[in-house]
């Protein structure tokens, strides 16, 4: 019978990794943003041609998507907390 191992793992050094699993989903959630409004503002701020649009625009959908669901296992952590 193999026996469990009890020492948490080590945190990696990354920027993004935090030693709570709720700060590390907030630290990605705010590079998903910061993504997100970069991709919007090159539209807005550039000419592009209908395949670029395409580009960000899917994009964009992308990492609304992946931020949707950072938001939705923050709540489920925070309900799982209480």
């Amino acid at each position: 019978m193999k026996h469990k191992s009890t020492n948490k793992p080590a945190i990696p050094f990354h920027p993004l990794i935090d030693e709570q699993p709720a700060d590390t989903l907030s630290h990605i959630q705010t590079m998903l943003r910061f993504a997100q409004e970069s991709a919007t503002k090159a539209t807005i701020d550039t000419e592009l041609t209908p395949y670029q649009i395409r580009v960000y625009s899917k994009l964009n959908g992308l990492l609304r998507m992946i931020n949707e669901a950072v938001e939705y296992e923050m709540e489920r952590l925070q309900d799982y907390r209480s």
